[in-house]
Parts: C-alpha cells; structure tokens; sequence
C-alpha cells in the first residue's frame, strides 16, 4: 500500500468518470436495484442487493474506478432515502470496511472502518491518511437491523488528482456483434474502436485470438480464420501513447 499525505483540498471526484467494475449482488429483475445506480447522481435512485429471485447474506460490496490516480482523502455516503415507508431501513448499512489500491486487484488493509448510524442522512468518512489509488472497494458487513440486504442511494467519493493523472483509454469491439458460430477454415471479420478521453493518441491495438489464430495489432484485423476446431475467447486492449492500458480489455 503506498500511503501519500496531500496538501492540496480535496472535493468530490466527478461521478461521471467513476464506473463500478464490481458488485457481489444487485436486484434487477424485482425493482431498478443495479450498482450503477450509486453514480448517478439521483438520491432517488438505489443500488440494492438481491431479494426476488435470491438473498444472498452479508458481507456484499461495491469496487468503483475513480477514472484516473487520486490523493483520496474520504468518502460520501448516502444511505436509501427515507420516504415514510415501513421498508425505508431495509438495506442500511451498519458495519463497513474501505479499501483503496493503485490496481485494484492487491487491496491490502482497509484504510477505514466503522459502523453507519440507522439514519436516512448522508454519512462522510475522513481517511485518518491520505490514499494514493485509481480504485475503493466498500465492504458492507452488516445490514442495521440485522438483515441480509444492502442498499445505497449515492457514493461519492473525496480525492485531489495527482498531477499527471492519466484517464485509460478505451476499446470496443465492433464486429462481430455478438458470439460467432462457423465452420472449420472460415473466417470473421473483426474491427474495433479505441478512444482516449485525454487525447493520448495514437492508441496501439492488441488482439488475442484466444489460440485460434494468429494474434494481431491491427485495429481493425479484418477476416481472421480459424482452422482448428474449439472454442476461442477473443479479446481486444489498447494502451494509449503514454503507456497505459485499457482496465478492462473487450
């Protein structure tokens, strides 16, 4: 864990280049429950666990990319709005765990801990120390009254852009749009989109046929064939010209 103590005042970071990456549970089938729902802005809206088809106990989390390598000093919090109702408290997070990582992959130690009170009321959390980190991870470990469901409205979170932060770049497959089927010694043809939102360009392309056929750095390969009977995951990442990758190849 690399620990940096910033002098710079630290707001909310724009939650529109945030994206949860991770979420262990969300209802989508009996309401509008999904992560998302914690970055847009909405205190209407709510990310909320499971409950029709499945109710997966505690703990459940969220992993969220910031978009880029803050100084993070802390989070917002913003439970389910309470509206009268009798199921207001449903999902209220008690206990919790904050984790912040550079990759998002080794957390390490939380760097904050705690327990949310039983209230409809926006909660901040101050790190006691500054966290370097392009990822957080919220662990929920228990609901307020005891029940297995986890509910949020908003996250927000505190952090000042380190200097020289860079914004990954994106790839997107274009062609095929969906799962191929074909016959030995056919082909499919392949294109893609790469796109930077710090104009980084150019973007270098890396396909990988998934042993299939001969990878290629093209972005657009055109007609690949595969000769070899089996299943193949294909897979596209671009880096953009500072050297940084896609996180999350298509």
């Amino acid at each position: 864990v690399t620990v940096m103590v910033s002098s710079a005042t630290p707001g909310d970071i724009p939650q529109t280049q945030m994206s949860v990456v991770f979420v262990d549970s969300e209802e989508l089938a009996g309401q509008d429950g999904a992560a998302s729902n914690v970055l847009d802005g909405d205190p209407q809206t709510m990310w909320h666990t499971e409950w029709q088809a499945a109710t997966p106990d505690y703990p459940h989390e969220l992993q969220i990319d910031l978009g880029a390598l803050y100084d993070v000093d802390g989070f917002r919090h913003l439970p389910r709005p309470d509206n009268g109702n009798v199921w207001d408290e449903n999902g209220r997070i008690a206990g919790y765990v904050f984790y912040v990582s550079i990759v998002g992959v080794d957390w390490g130690l939380p760097v904050a801990n705690g327990v949310f009170p039983n209230t409809g009321a926006e909660q901040s959390v101050t790190l006691p120390v500054v966290q370097r980190g392009r990822y957080v991870r919220l662990v929920a470990l228990s609901e307020v009254n005891g029940n297995p469901w986890a509910a949020v409205a908003e996250f927000n979170v505190l952090g000042t852009l380190v200097s020289g932060g860079n914004l990954s770049p994106n790839g997107v497959i274009d062609t095929p749009v969906s799962d191929a089927t074909i016959t030995v010694g056919q082909g499919v043809s392949f294109t893609a989109t790469g796109s930077d939102p710090d104009g980084n360009t150019p973007l270098s392309s890396s396909w990988d046929f998934g042993g299939g056929a001969t990878n290629s750095t093209q972005e657009d390969p055109g007609v690949v064939v595969f000769s070899t009977p089996g299943v193949y995951t294909v897979t596209l990442a671009v880096q953009d010209s500072l050297g940084l990758a896609d996180p999350t190849p298509a």
